[in-house]
């Protein structure tokens, strides 16, 4: 379980702030970045429903680039 349990929309934010910093500006070529979303986002997460998580965190990468 992760130590800070925040909401799902949180998470998300987080990681995707995360991926902006490990790998720059946003790049649609790269999706392959998002292949192991348990490097960004815990199982509690993960485990709410059955979203595709690695589409999330490019979307929310995505949001983060400005």
């Amino acid at each position: 379980m992760d130590e800070y349990q925040v909401p799902v929309s949180i998470s998300l934010h987080l990681a995707g702030l995360q991926a902006q910093a490990d790998y720059g500006n946003y790049d649609v070529n790269k999706m392959f970045r998002y292949a192991d979303p348990d490097e960004m986002l815990c199982q509690r997460v993960m485990l709410v429903d059955s979203r595709d998580w690695s589409q999330e965190l490019a979307a929310a990468h995505k949001v983060r680039v400005g």
